[in-house]
C-alpha cells in the first residue's frame, strides 16, 4: 500500500474494513519514521562564490549578488 493510499483510508475510515484502517496505520507510521530520519539538520553548506567591489562573497544554493553603483 502507497502512502497516499492509506491518507486516503484514513480520511475517509467508514468506507473501509477494520483491517485496511489497520494496515494503512501502520504504512503511515513506518512512512513517518522514515521521512522524519531524512530531514537535515544544520546550516546549508556555504560555497565560496567571486568578488564584487573588492569584497569576497559566499552563495548558498546558487545565489547571486548584485553590486550597487557607487555616486
Amino acid at each position: 500500500m502507497t502512502p497516499s493510499k492509506a491518507m486516503k483510508i484514513t480520511e475517509n475510515p467508514s468506507e473501509y474494513t477494520v483491517q485496511e484502517r489497520k494496515d494503512a496505520k501502520e504504512v503511515l507510521r513506518k512512512y513517518s519514521a522514515v521521512t522524519a530520519r531524512d530531514k537535515t539538520t544544520g546550516k546549508a553548506q556555504m560555497m565560496k562564490g567571486g568578488t564584487v567591489d573588492g569584497k569576497v562573497h559566499t552563495y548558498a544554493c546558487g545565489g547571486s549578488v548584485h553590486s550597487k553603483k557607487r555616486k
